[in-house]
């Protein structure tokens, strides 16, 4: 499964986030996140850059290539996209609400376990700067709920907030 586009909007009425995203192949998984998830999903993922990091390069310069490719990431990643629905709606038109996340780096890739409330549960396997982008997507609407997660330092910038909550997942935006 390879993503497309992430998307997400805070729904103040449930104090959740709606997340959703999108794969080349037409399918479409809309998730309900509690603030919980996303916090598990926010700071747990600058570990899991250095853990893939540190596989490659010295600690010091694993620190170094993980803030440039942050500082990448907040540059590239472009909000003002318009999100495409997928055509198959894989767990059903509903969003489902994620109960638990647990995260992992396996083979230089990132492996996110979600556990939905039907007991279902759902891994998603994403190259780093995919996932980047995902957390700048979560950190944003985040900030729009007011949740003050307390955010991972990274020596990059947070993510400029232009209003707009759709990102593409792909390592090059147009």
């Amino acid at each position: 499964m390879t993503i497309k586009q992430f998307n997400g909007q805070w729904a103040g009425e449930e104090d959740r986030l709606l997340f959703r995203f999108n794969t080349q192949d037409d399918r479409e998984f809309r998730f309900w996140l509690t603030r919980n998830a996303t916090k598990t999903i926010i700071t747990g993922s600058q570990p899991l850059f250095a853990e893939i990091l540190k596989a490659r390069f010295t600690p010091g310069t694993a620190e170094v290539v993980q803030e440039f490719q942050q500082e990448a990431a907040i540059q590239t990643t472009q909000f003002s996209e318009t999100y495409t629905s997928g055509g198959n709606l894989v767990l059903g038109e509903k969003p489902l609400l994620v109960t638990r996340v647990s995260m992992q780096a396996e083979n230089g890739l990132m492996s996110i376990d979600l556990r939905l409330e039907t007991r279902q549960n759902v891994n998603i396997k994403i190259a780093p700067p995919v996932f980047q982008k995902m957390v700048l997507l979560l950190i944003r609407l985040q900030e729009q709920a007011q949740w003050n997660i307390d955010l991972p330092h990274t020596g990059a910038k947070n993510p400029p907030d232009d209003g707009n909550t759709a990102t593409s997942a792909k390592s090059v935006v147009h």
